[in-house]
Parts: C-alpha cells; sequence; structure tokens
C-alpha cells in the first residue's frame, strides 16, 4: 500500500509541476527513478502524466484520471522502442490510438 501511495504522490508532483505548461506531442521523462509519458489532453491541450513503469497496483496510473488522449501509432512505437513502459501500459495506450499523422 505504501508503495501505491508513493507512485500516486509522484505522479501528482509531475503533473503539479508542469500544469500551466502546454504541449503539443507526447513525451516521456524520467524523474525520481521513474519514467513518464506526458501526452496532450484532447479537450484542453493541456498535460495528461502517465506513469510507464508502475511497480505496485494498480499498474496504470494517469493523472488527471478523467482526462482524454490520442497517441498515434508512431507515438506508440517510440513508447514501446523506449523499452520503459510496462506490458499493462502499453495496452492502455493501445486504446487511444488514433490514425492521425503528425
Amino acid at each position: 500500500m505504501e508503495g501505491t501511495k508513493r507512485e500516486w504522490s509522484e505522479l501528482q508532483l509531475i503533473e503539479s509541476d508542469n500544469r500551466s505548461t502546454m504541449i503539443s506531442k507526447p513525451e516521456i521523462s524520467e524523474r525520481m527513478g521513474k519514467s513518464y509519458l506526458c501526452v496532450p489532453s484532447l479537450s484542453t491541450g493541456q498535460r495528461t502524466w502517465i506513469l510507464l513503469n508502475a511497480k505496485y497496483p494498480p499498474y496504470y496510473k494517469q493523472i488527471p484520471s478523467y482526462s482524454n488522449f490520442q497517441i498515434t501509432s508512431q507515438d506508440l512505437d517510440l513508447i514501446k522502442s523506449s523499452g520503459v513502459a510496462s506490458e499493462t501500459v502499453l495496452q492502455c495506450l493501445e486504446s487511444h490510438l488514433t490514425s492521425d499523422t503528425r
């Protein structure tokens, strides 16, 4: 339980630190020994943060949880090739695929 709380806290911290910055394409970042995917929200263009390598359940953590986003198959391929995303996260990301090419 403690590990889960720590992961949520770290995810909240990175979201809070970057809340006012807009984003136009997915970005992977490293912080506190964890890997994060940041994607633009469909409705606001603000950042949606996803912990790519959670060690404690639930194994898919996203903030804000209500945010909707899309990624391209090219984005997903880059995320896969980074080698940091868990299978659970990759499966969840596949549900957000769009046919858009940037």
